[in-house]
């Protein structure tokens, strides 16, 4: 497996440097060559939600121009099957304020607006979905280690959302050169139940092999 050169991570005051490096190592490659291995992850994706048999899916709009894994052929294909869509909604980092944060059901992606983060996300005045509304929720990440711990952002929008629907299947999708060894891990993280790359995918847990 090959991993990231700086694979270790123990100290909080690290992340943002790995941020900067994780976001490095997506640009080193090609549109085309994400594009390439992001299908490879929407394969994967399609069939764990087949073997699951989830109804109620969250995904996510990629921010294309940071080169995140690019879900959005999925969408179509889900909804093909019968399968009901959800994307994340952000209130506004800005303000700090939360409470109205959540996945909201989406039957058309022309519903999505673009924002200022480089993403799209649905309407505000949306209904939220309730806690135990989401079978599954699809999770990006910069860099995420085999023990389903992912590096983010550091907005800590999944933080909040995955400590509210806890039911949900957790599956974190990444690039293979995103695989660490490492993450500083706060009390407040969930990991997730299945991680999918490119060229691997495996379950959490103490009995779990990679494939």
């Amino acid at each position: 497996m090959h991993g990231l050169d700086w694979a270790v991570v123990t100290e909080r005051e690290d992340k943002a440097k790995m941020r900067q490096l994780a976001q490095g190592q997506r640009q080193m490659h090609s549109a085309g060559e994400l594009e390439t291995f992001s299908g490879a992850i929407r394969l994967r994706v399609l069939e764990l939600i087949e073997e699951v048999q989830a109804q109620r899916v969250a995904l996510f709009w990629p921010m294309v121009s940071r080169g995140e894994v690019d879900l959005r052929a999925l969408a179509a294909q889900l909804k093909a099957k019968g399968k009901d869509v959800y994307y994340p909604y952000m209130k506004d980092l800005r303000q700090r304020s939360f409470e109205e944060d959540g996945f909201v059901l989406i039957d058309d992606e022309k519903e999505l607006a673009m924002t200022s983060y480089g993403f799209r996300q649905p309407a505000q005045g949306k209904t939220v979905a309730a806690e135990n509304e989401l079978d599954l929720i699809v999770i990006p990440a910069l860099a995420v280690t085999r023990q389903g711990h992912r590096l983010g952002y550091g907005a800590g929008y999944y933080d909040r959302q995955l400590s509210k629907y806890q039911k949900a299947l957790r599956v974190i999708v990444a690039y293979s050169f995103q695989i660490v060894e490492q993450l500083p891990v706060e009390p407040h993280d969930c990991a997730a139940h299945h991680v999918i790359t490119n060229s691997a995918f495996w379950a959490v847990g103490p009995s779990a092999s990679i494939v």
